[in-house]
C-alpha cells in the first residue's frame, strides 16, 4: 500500500521535514503551506505568475490520473462512457484555454517567461484542437528550471521559509 500515491504532500512534507534547507524546489511546490509562503515570496518579487503557471499545469496533469471512468460509477449514474469522455474533454478543454490565455499568449496578464518554440508550440496545439493532458509539459519544466535557478534560491534564505521549516517540524 503507497498511502502517497495520490497526495504528493505527504511526500514533500517528509522531504521538508528530513532536508530542511536543503530541500527541493518541488517539495515546496507539492506542500500546501510551502507552496503559498513561495507564492507570497514571488508576489514580493513581482513574479508570481511562473509559480501559479507550475501549479496550475501540474494540476491539469493531475486531472488525467482522476478521469478514469469507473464502470460500476457510470452505470449508477446511468452514463455511458463516451458521455463521461465528452464531460472529461470540456474540462480538459476549459482548463486549457485558461492557461493558455492567462500565462502562454504574449501580452497575457500573466505572460510567463518560456522559450518562444515551446510557446508557438501550445499554441499550434490549441489552434488545431489538439488538447492533451501533458500539452504544457515542455513550458513547465522550463518555468520550474527558471524557478529553481533564480527565485528559489532567494526564497530558501527568507524567514518565510524558516517559518515553514519550522511549522513541518525539521527534524534535528
Amino acid at each position: 500500500l503507497n498511502i502517497m500515491s495520490d497526495d504528493p504532500s505527504l511526500f514533500a512534507e517528509m522531504n521538508l521535514r528530513k532536508l530542511g534547507k536543503q530541500a527541493k524546489l518541488s517539495h515546496v511546490l507539492d506542500h500546501p503551506d510551502a507552496r503559498m509562503a513561495f507564492v507570497r515570496h514571488c508576489q514580493k518579487e513581482f513574479s508570481p505568475q511562473n509559480a501559479e503557471f507550475y501549479t496550475a499545469v501540474i494540476e491539469l496533469e493531475r486531472l488525467q490520473k482522476r478521469h478514469k471512468p469507473d464502470k460500476i460509477l457510470l452505470k449508477a449514474m446511468k452514463k455511458s462512457a463516451e458521455q463521461e469522455t465528452a464531460t472529461r474533454v470540456n474540462i480538459l478543454k476549459e482548463l486549457a484555454d485558461s492557461i493558455v490565455d492567462q500565462y502562454i499568449r504574449v501580452d497575457s496578464e500573466c505572460e510567463t517567461n518560456i522559450q518562444g518554440t515551446i510557446r508557438e508550440e501550445i499554441l499550434q496545439m490549441i489552434e488545431k484542437g489538439k488538447y492533451e493532458y501533458q500539452m504544457f509539459s515542455k513550458a513547465r519544466v522550463c518555468v520550474y528550471n527558471l524557478m529553481g535557478l533564480d527565485t528559489f534560491q532567494r526564497f530558501i534564505e527568507t524567514p518565510a521559509f524558516e517559518a515553514v521549516l519550522e511549522k513541518v517540524g525539521v527534524y534535528k
